[in-house]
């Protein structure tokens, strides 16, 4: 789990996320207008879908769609996958949804659970530089030995991913280094958590990454088999506005009408 403000990338974008979230040139990605729609898919022609089933199940499935323009139904681009969440299952997250919708628990700092709702997708980030990656159609940012998340909730730069090479004065106790020793964030995208607002102790830096193996949960990621990451990677289009949306079977079918969801059989 985890996650830039001032990150250069060698396309020389000047990037700040707010676990996800991109000030750039790009311009604000999640907007009030969005929050209130009565769906939160209303502006994607891009879905990644993750259920479980209950709140507290730490393995789900992921599938994603696709549809031609807004307001037309969704198609498969797909199948699923298996995927796992963070240790003690889902709860709602603050995101395009608002904060929650009905039962369930209430997503915080150090929960170990991955967020429920809708939520931007606004990067995808990795080791290697941007001329040796794959092909992406979405902002890259290339991790190196400065890029931390922070998440010490008393720090200014709470959920934010920094260059702290470019912070003059460092207010954190705890963060995350991004570049690991490890392959688990070779690849990843931004998850758009936690970020208008930017709740104190709402929870922070969450991906989607590459998994430690199909046994093993996250601190509140989502993570899969590294294959099937990256061909959604290169799947994803920042111009089609994708997202995710992490619910519990049984929510996800209460909701199923009212946000013009897919039949996931």
């Amino acid at each position: 789990m985890r996650h830039f403000p001032m990150i250069q990338s060698k396309i020389k974008l000047v990037l700040i996320l707010a676990t996800g979230f991109i000030l750039s040139s790009f311009g604000m990605i999640q907007t009030a207008s969005n929050i209130a729609d009565p769906s939160p898919l209303v502006n994607s022609r891009q879905i990644i879908i993750v259920v479980t089933n209950s709140w507290g199940d730490v393995t789900g499935e992921l599938r994603y769609f696709e549809r031609p323009l807004l307001g037309d139904d969704w198609k498969i681009a797909v199948p699923k996958t298996a995927i796992v969440l963070g240790r003690t299952g889902l709860a709602w997250g603050n995101g395009l949804h608002g904060s929650e919708l009905g039962d369930g628990p209430i997503k915080h700092e150090g929960d170990g659970k991955s967020p429920a709702g809708v939520f931007n997708i606004s990067a995808v980030f990795g080791y290697s530089p941007i001329d040796s990656t794959p092909v992406f159609k979405m902002p890259y940012v290339q991790l190196n030995e400065n890029t931390q998340c922070v998440d010490d909730i008393n720090s200014m730069y709470y959920n934010l991913i920094i260059d702290s090479a470019k912070v003059k004065k460092a207010d954190w106790n705890s963060c995350e280094h991004m570049r690991r020793k490890d392959v688990l964030y070779k690849w990843g995208a931004v998850i758009d958590h936690n970020v208008m607002p930017r709740k104190t102790a709402g929870g922070s830096c969450i991906f989607l990454h590459i998994w430690g193996g199909p046994e093993e949960a996250t601190s509140g990621c989502t993570s899969f088999d590294e294959s099937h990451l990256l061909a959604l990677l290169q799947w994803l289009d920042k111009s089609k506005n994708p997202v995710l949306l992490q619910l519990p079977k049984p929510v996800y079918n209460r909701l199923k009408e009212q946000w013009q969801l897919p039949s996931l059989e």
